[in-house]
């Protein structure tokens, strides 16, 4: 299952009882502040969630898969998320314990 932005909003509008478009302003601006956090090439962090790391990839030498062939692969920029302790250690109960506290997931 994917969490879009648009059930994010859904939860925000059922938790907060605030304005639909309020909550989906609300998430279009925490967007934008990681998307210039990471283009700066900071450290996103978010305490009891986890933390951002944009790191880059330099050129290297690869394979086509296809043909076999030598290519490079060029730059590029990734980000790298790590869960926090609190995350991991409920990423771990999952199996045995309901985490999803009344959150509905379909859209």
């Amino acid at each position: 299952m994917t969490i879009t932005k648009s059930i994010i909003a859904k939860q925000l509008v059922k938790e907060l009882y605030v304005d639909r478009k309020l909550a989906e302003d609300a998430i279009e601006t925490i967007c934008k502040v990681l998307k210039e956090g990471f283009l700066r090439g900071d450290k996103v962090e978010l305490r009891g969630f986890g933390s951002f790391k944009v790191f880059d990839r330099k050129k290297r030498p690869g394979r086509n898969p296809r043909t076999g062939a030598p290519a490079e692969i060029g730059e590029s920029i990734r980000v790298r998320f790590k869960p926090s302790k609190q995350v991991e250690v409920a990423y771990k109960l999952q199996k045995t314990v309901d985490l999803t506290n009344g959150i509905e997931m379909k859209e």
